[in-house]
């Protein structure tokens, strides 16, 4: 993979918290010989993710990946939704005979990520197709490039366009732009079909002599392979059932209201209940919101049982535990008239944690339920609220505190705008 003359990647600053820019993922593998590499790679339903074969399955370090993590949207070191865990690994077979030439399975360079959480639902996805008379067609057209470049640090979204030079076997080839090197394996290239992006390739390979940037071109049976994959964690049925309003929802504040639903309620709200919320955080401000709705529930007024019932409905555990309580009833002692947004600090701290030594596992753990508890949340057709955790509902183990807990939740929106707030800060 090369630069051509001066490097065109353009880093992206911000915007990838939401979509469509959070639908772009850095790819971390981890191999049986101990070899960890980044690729890049593209959200395209709600569970799956589309990247190079090679990014996955490497014949040199001992073939199928032992771990593969993606981190959609990442700038820098902010993970806007936490890093996720795949569950299968897919590539065409031909990919994975041995002592194959490269050059005869180029063409087979191509991979789906299944993951556990349908995280699609918050990043979004694109669509992928192919020229129904050939890649040949492509040749003179412009395409976007989004990735993640090793060379510039490889945990940052930069992108650059390039015209096709050459098509040969299903291969585009670009000679002197699109600016592509290690870590941007497996990220997309687009075509602007009337205003619709559309995936038509997979950055792949370098060629020595002559000097070229080779990247998969998709054609029909590709296409059809990653269609079938993605079909296997049920995106079709999935994808219809989608709130079309869903690309006009703040990501950032949904995000902030679900975290605090979480760590409170251990809930997933459900679509009417996480409109409301949005809407009322919308109107007076999410710290205001985050102060009413603790307000709102009085088995929370006493500072310990607060500090206690976000400890357990985050997750956190052990000597961790300590130190949470702890931290919270200093800022909940500092703060006594701002209770609500010491919390929503709180959960949004431990959301950014996921590289910590302490909290990094809960972290994660968390970050992976909030972006759960999104996904079903922002369904038109899941209206109903549902608890995460059976028998850990506002910290206390039984059914009958969980069924109490519930039937706050729901009148919650009604409660919440005759609290008296206080001023803020």
């Amino acid at each position: 993979m090369a630069i051509f003359g001066a490097d065109d990647r353009v880093a992206l600053q911000s915007g990838t918290d939401a979509p469509p820019l959070a639908a772009f993922s850095q790819v971390l593998a981890r191999f049986s010989d101990g070899v960890v590499t980044q690729g890049s790679g593209v959200m395209i339903g709600p569970a799956s993710l589309l990247t190079a074969a090679h990014a996955i399955y490497h014949p040199d370090h001992g073939g199928w990946a032992e771990q593969v993590q993606i981190v959609p949207g990442r700038l820098g070191a902010i993970k806007p939704y936490g890093v996720f865990e795949a569950v299968s690994l897919s590539t065409p077979s031909p990919w994975r005979v041995p002592g194959a030439l490269s050059y005869e399975i180029l063409k087979y360079d191509y991979g789906v990520v299944t993951l556990s959480s349908a995280i699609g639902y918050v990043t979004g996805w694109l669509d992928y197709g192919y020229n129904q008379t050939g890649t040949g067609l492509l040749l003179g057209k412009e395409l976007l490039n989004i990735g993640y470049p090793a060379d510039l640090g490889g945990n940052s979204l930069y992108f650059d366009t390039g015209t096709v030079d050459r098509v040969a076997d299903d291969i585009l080839y670009f000679t002197d732009d699109l600016d592509i090197m290690p870590g941007q394996s497996g990220s997309p290239v687009i075509y602007d079909n009337n205003g619709v992006d559309v995936i038509l390739g997979v950055v792949s390979h370098q060629l020595i002599s002559p000097d070229e940037n080779g990247v998969l071109g998709l054609s029909e049976s590709s296409v059809n392979a990653i269609q079938g994959w993605v079909n296997q964690e049920g995106s079709e049925p999935i994808q219809i059932e989608l709130n079309p309003q869903y690309q006009t929802i703040d990501i950032a504040l949904a995000t902030q209201v679900v975290r605090l639903i979480e760590v409170i309620y251990d809930q997933q709200p459900g679509y009417t209940l996480l409109t409301e919320f949005k809407n009322q955080s919308t109107e007076m401000g999410l710290a205001r919101f985050a102060d009413s709705l603790v307000a709102a529930e009085s088995a929370l007024s006493v500072d310990a049982v607060l500090a206690s019932t976000v400890t357990v409905n985050a997750g956190i555990t052990g000597s961790a535990a300590q130190i949470a309580f702890d931290y919270l009833m200093a800022e909940l002692t500092a703060h006594p008239t701002y209770r609500g947004e010491v919390i929503l600090k709180a959960s949004t701290l431990l959301s950014e944690l996921s590289e910590d030594s302490v909290f990094g596992d809960f972290a994660v753990v968390f970050n992976a339920e909030v972006v759960n508890s999104l996904a079903y949340s922002v369904i038109a057709t899941n209206t109903d609220y549902r608890a995460v955790a059976a028998s850990s509902v506002i910290g206390w183990l039984s059914s009958e505190a969980a069924l109490d807990a519930a039937v706050s939740l729901t009148g919650l929106v009604d409660e919440i705008s005759s609290v008296a707030l206080n001023s803020y800060i």
